[in-house]
This record gives C-alpha cells, sequence and structure tokens, in this order.
C-alpha cells in the first residue's frame, strides 16, 4: 500500500487490545469470587461457539439509555451462554450470577482488564504523523470510550463508531458508511484494519475500502481470502507511513 489512505480505522479488541490473561483466565478469576470454580480453557473453548450465537448488537435506537440498557443485556446473554456450554450456570444460584456478571461487566470497562500490543502506540502514533485520520470501528459497545481513555488510546483517536452510534454492527455495510461520513471521507480512500476475516475484511471491502487483516498468531495461514486483502503479522507491518 504505497498511497496514503486519508483514514486508517481500527478494531478495538484483538487488534489493538487483548484480555489480559484470556477471556478463561479473567471469567474464571470473578467467579471464584462467587463460588464457582471453573476451568479458565473450557471458558476459552466455549466463548467463541456462544459469541456466534448470541447475535449482534446493532441496535437502532435514539434512545442512549435504552441502547446501553440492551448492550449490557447482550452481554450478560453471552456470558450466560458461556456457562451453560460448560455446565456450570447452575452452580450460581439465585442472584449470584447477577452479581457476578455486574461484576465482571465492569471489570472489562476498566484498563486493569486489557493489554495494549506492544506495536499499537508505535503505528498509531505514526499514522497521526503523516497526517492519517485514525479511527475505530468495533462492535464494543459504549464502555469503549472511558476505556481506551483508560489505556491512553483516546489521544490518538479522531473518532470512535460503534453499533450504538451507527445502528449497526461489523460487517454490515452501515457501520462503515457511518464512519467514513464522518470524516468525509470516500471508502476508496480508507483502510480497515482488524483480525477478523468476517468483520473486518468482508465487512470493509463490501463497503469499498481497504481491508488489512491483522494476523498476530498465524490463525489464517492457508486461509482463502478476498483478493487483495493485505495480511501482516504486527501493526510494525502496516506499510501505509511515509
Amino acid at each position: 500500500m504505497s498511497d496514503l489512505p486519508r483514514a486508517a480505522f481500527f478494531d478495538l479488541a484483538g487488534t489493538l487490545i487483548e484480555v489480559q490473561g484470556g477471556v478463561g483466565t479473567q471469567y474464571a478469576r470473578i467467579a471464584t469470587e462467587f463460588g464457582v470454580n471453573a476451568d479458565p480453557q473450557a471458558i476459552d473453548a466455549a466463548f467463541p461457539e456462544a459469541f456466534g450465537t448470541a447475535g449482534r448488537m446493532g441496535f437502532a435506537s435514539p434512545d442512549a439509555a435504552e441502547v446501553a440498557s440492551l448492550e449490557k443485556g447482550f452481554w450478560k446473554n453471552l456470558v450466560q451462554l458461556v456457562f451453560a456450554r460448560i455446565g456450570l450456570l447452575g452452580q450460581f444460584g439465585g442472584s449470584r450470577f447477577d452479581s457476578y456478571f455486574e461484576r465482571l461487566y465492569a471489570y472489562f470497562a476498566t484498563a486493569d482488564g486489557w493489554l495494549v500490543y506492544p506495536d499499537v502506540v508505535p503505528a498509531l502514533q505514526r499514522l497521526k504523523r503523516d497526517g492519517i485520520i485514525v479511527g475505530l470501528v468495533t462492535n464494543f459497545d459504549q464502555r469503549v470510550f472511558p476505556l481506551i481513555d483508560a489505556l491512553g488510546l483516546g489521544r490518538f483517536v479522531d473518532s470512535v463508531t460503534i453499533p450504538a452510534l451507527a445502528g449497526a454492527a461489523k460487517p454490515a455495510r452501515a457501520i462503515f458508511d457511518y464512519a467514513l461520513a464522518r470524516h468525509g471521507v470516500e471508502a476508496a480512500n480508507a483502510v480497515q484494519i482488524g483480525d477478523s476475516i468476517e468483520d473486518d475484511v468482508h465487512g470493509a471491502r463490501a463497503a469499498g475500502m481497504t481491508a488489512v487483516l491483522v494476523d498476530r498468531k498465524g490463525r489464517f495461514k492457508g486461509r482463502d481470502l478476498p483478493a487483495g486483502t493485505v495480511v501482516i503479522g504486527s501493526l510494525d507491518d502496516l506499510g501505509i507511513q511515509g
């Protein structure tokens, strides 16, 4: 990609940040506070399956409070699905699951639950230095705003686009169109950078954008990808800086 784009949009979780210790470790650690002993590896195995059946957070409503409630309900349902899949949901009993979920939900709104990949800040600094608009297009919820500030990333980001604002979730074209419109940028002059083939590659390309797939762990080697998809193992290899 020798020509500089006007805008570079990033996915968040799995691209710029990761769960500290992994989802299973954190879910299981907090579950012990409520008397439930869970296997972190079992949670890690159940999570993507549960996530795949939980639907998307494309809640179209002008009422911010309603959307926030729907977002929280999405995550609560997802966590219930995870613990049901590993056969431990019933061990919470009574209202303890509600208390567990509240603790978990609040935890992942803080910097304590996340790590910023070491290649992120240098890459964002290069983009800002070169005058490129930097945005997030992520299926995260409204907790993203305090979270990126707590992680020290907010100072690099010109806009944040989430389903609550766009009324659609990746890979729907509408969320990318919303992000582009905020900056008056044509799709041909923008790139989406993320770690999901469906959400970030197919979604962005359907919107007319260039797609960069971040494959930090070599998960996508040998996979069929749309022609022209750029694959990088690190943001050090982004190659859109001048």
